[in-house]
């Protein structure tokens, strides 16, 4: 899994596309400051984690196996966050202690997710990444962290999934997309044309790999598949360009095989006008005749 994304990843080229993840006070951004890119929505970034405490995800653990402390955490909700509104109707429903409890529970996870961004080597424990993601599933305002690249089943029962999916950001403008003074077809043409930049760029470095990926023979255990609206014209023009291909081919090879069993010319073009006549009228048959 994680081989498609290193497709993209792993390409200096990516940061000139990606969406960059500011940070939330922007008034800190300066000349020198680096700005990285946005990391994709997957499972993979706790697999692939910069740092693992399995002290700290142990415990986290053992606090959800608690099904009273779960009820907490979703009894609190958003209400842990300091930075979040909380309407006085929903605090009413619980008590000063179980918020700060919700709060000091909140910071063991994000003290372990900040670790999440796939620039490490796979973790040695991934029974335990499955595991505290399983957890993780029963407090409603974590679960939104891993259940996205999870089955629908999954869960501490079942801590397996067949599928998993994930999303790549990508940024922009990626120039100067100035459309001040500009009537409304104008400034559609800019963004078109900075749009097509993008689609472009991933045609002619990426499409290859995303097709080699999606490949059934490229992997024996894994199928990859892949969308993007950027480019999902040009995929089914070529996907479409070659089944036409293959039609006239076939064509081609009908028209030969009649010519040759018939040893006549005039008959393999009226054998072939027959095979295409055939389709109007069947199609007459069925919309019309057949009501």
């Amino acid at each position: 899994m994680k081989d498609a994304y290193d497709i993209f990843l792993d390409d200096p080229g990516y940061k000139d596309y990606c969406l960059f993840n500011y940070p939330r006070n922007r008034s800190l951004i300066t000349e020198n400051t680096t700005v990285e890119c946005t990391v994709p929505i997957t499972p993979l970034l706790m697999y692939y984690a910069s740092y693992w405490d399995p002290d700290a995800v142990a415990e986290v653990i053992e606090e959800l196996k608690n099904p009273v402390n779960v009820e907490v955490l979703n009894k609190v909700g958003v209400c842990a966050n300091p930075l979040a509104f909380c309407p006085p109707q929903i605090e009413e429903t619980f008590t000063f202690q179980e918020k700060i409890y919700a709060m000091q529970f909140g910071f063991k996870v994000v003290n372990i997710t900040s670790t999440w961004d796939m620039k490490g080597d796979l973790i040695d424990n991934i029974t335990q990444a499955t595991e505290l993601a399983s957890y993780l599933v029963l407090a409603d305002a974590y679960a939104g962290a891993v259940d996205f690249g999870f089955d629908q089943s999954f869960s501490v029962d079942n801590p397996s999934s067949q599928y998993s999916r994930g999303i790549l950001f990508w940024g922009g403008p990626y120039s100067n997309r100035n459309t001040s003074g500009l009537s409304e077809e104008e400034a559609r043409e800019v963004k078109k044309a900075d749009d097509d930049r993008l689609k472009n760029y991933i045609l002619d470095n990426y499409l290859e790999k995303m097709d080699k990926q999606s490949d059934l023979n490229t992997h024996a255990t894994i199928n990859s598949y892949y969308f993007m609206t950027a480019i999902i014209g040009d995929v089914i023009l070529d996907i479409v360009t070659q089944d036409g291909l293959l039609a006239l081919f076939s064509f081609a090879f009908v028209f030969c095989w009649i010519r040759l069993n018939t040893a006549s010319w005039f008959l393999a073009f009226v054998g072939f006008f027959e095979i295409f006549f055939s389709i109007p009228v069947a199609w007459f048959l069925f919309t019309v005749a057949a009501g």
